[in-house]
């Protein structure tokens, strides 16, 4: 499958898109809009067997990714392997 075209001005969002979110969601999409960039959600595609296909091709799409991390939980006992691992990629 040949790559999709790069759109310049174009973001991908990899965020959270709950209400807890909301009020961060929202400086994301103003920021990017007073920055003249295009945002390019993962909220609008919709669900199904080919929907990572189409997330992969909407980032191989867009020139800038952002991905908020914020909620992502480590229990203790993978917390070593993380840090590790982080630490194994610095190197």
């Amino acid at each position: 499958m040949p790559l999709p075209p790069v759109r310049p001005n174009a973001v991908f969002l990899n965020i959270p898109y709950d209400r807890r979110f909301i009020r961060l969601y929202l400086a994301y999409i103003v920021g990017l809009t007073e920055l003249g960039l295009e945002r390019r959600p993962t909220l609008g595609i919709p669900g199904g067997e080919r929907r990572l296909n189409r997330i992969l091709a909407l980032i191989q799409s867009c020139r800038y990714s952002i991905h908020d991390l914020s909620r992502i939980e480590v229990d203790r006992t993978h917390l070593r392997l993380l840090a590790s691992t982080c630490l194994a990629n610095w190197a």
